[in-house]
């Protein structure tokens, strides 16, 4: 241990070589994460040299060792070397880069994730690295999304407020996901059951969002909030996948969300690939607007003792509420939803969504 501090005192390059020996070593546990931490500690381009050059080793313990480094130091110099691990055959050399590629990787790296992730052995950290590198594509920047208009209260005929100047400022400030409450808003209606309804842009892209007083509302900043060519990268993979990866990138567009996903969605729903639609279908009981809501009532009455047919009940009671409809039609709808359910776990859900309906 006094050997290795005064190594990383020394700062020489020199000691690179035999610190990478030691954290790789059967030594004291202690003795390895000492050396491990110097690595990482170690400042210069020498050492980040010396690290990439670990990519190249048949050892793959010092292979393994060099990419947590590359990944701890965010050595950028490192991700084409990384990106030929990930495409390895062995698959905790694949699963190791594609972790540090998730926090690396930008767009030039995403076609080669992509052509990865339908071949790789490591499939589900190939999944994280591509969501993980769309999410920070897709990160907003100040002023992509404008609040056009936003008000609260009992829609869409009764007391209500204009709260597009409260919105605006949440939004500015970073806010992606919205607190519909009488805190956030104010009460218009005391004792009324309010909603709440907006109209934005994301990067020029119309959206509209409703929630229910009481919901957390997530904007949908969907495909809006990707570059176009990143969006259609994606779009392309799936639509030349099949099997493992074709579910992965389905998932990885449900994330991202927005009416293109959305479509894809209920085209694999409707489609002959079994274990596919029960994963689309699945999606459309996850999604979280009414925009699904006729996708669901076809759902319910295809079948409404089967597994999906329930979960798509339960979606079903949950975003008739957000719709912008008289508090008559929603009440209609919980009904009629009501007549479907065949499971007292549902009627009891209906019933209290019911009460709420004022």
């Amino acid at each position: 241990m006094a050997a290795i501090a005064a190594l990383e005192r020394l700062g020489s390059a020199a000691a690179l070589p035999v610190l990478a020996r030691l954290a790789v070593s059967a030594e004291d546990a202690q003795v390895v994460k000492a050396a491990q931490s110097a690595l990482v500690s170690f400042a210069g381009p020498e050492a980040d040299a010396m690290i990439v050059s670990l990519l190249d080793r048949p050892d793959n313990a010092l292979r393994l060792l060099g990419i947590d480094l590359a990944g701890r130091r965010r050595i950028v110099a490192a991700v084409p070397r990384l990106l030929a691990l990930a495409a390895a055959e062995d698959a905790q050399l694949a699963a190791a880069s594609l972790k540090v590629l998730g926090d690396l990787g930008g767009a030039a790296e995403l076609p080669a994730l992509l052509a990865v992730l339908q071949k790789t052995p490591a499939l589900e950290a190939a999944e994280r690295a591509v969501s993980a590198v769309c999410q920070r594509l897709s990160v907003l920047k100040p002023g992509a999304v404008s609040v056009v208009k936003a008000v609260y209260g009992v829609l869409p005929d009764g007391p209500q407020q204009d709260v597009t100047a409260k919105v605006a400022k949440l939004v500015q400030d970073g806010a992606a996901v919205l607190e519909i409450s009488n805190g956030s808003f104010g009460d218009s209606a005391p004792g009324k059951v309010k909603q709440f309804e907006m109209t934005y842009t994301v990067n020029g892209v119309p959206r509209k969002a409703k929630a229910g007083e009481g919901a957390l509302l997530r904007l949908d900043v969907g495909a809006a909030a990707l570059p176009p060519p990143v969006f259609k990268a994606l779009t392309d993979t799936y639509a030349r996948a099949t099997g493992a990866p074709k579910l992965a990138l389905l998932r990885i567009l449900c994330n991202i969300g927005g009416n293109e996903t959305l479509a894809l969605v209920r085209q694999a729903a409707a489609g002959g690939d079994a274990v596919l639609k029960e994963a689309a279908q699945r999606a459309l009981c996850d999604w979280q607007s009414p925009d699904v809501l006729p996708d669901l009532e076809a759902l319910i009455t295809a079948d409404k003792t089967a597994r999906i047919g329930i979960l798509a009940l339960r979606a079903y009671a949950k975003l008739v509420p957000a719709q912008q409809l008289p508090a008559e039609q929603k009440r209609a709808a919980l009904k009629r939803a009501l007549e479907w359910a065949t499971r007292d776990e549902e009627r009891v859900l209906i019933r209290a969504t019911l009460a709420e309906i004022k």
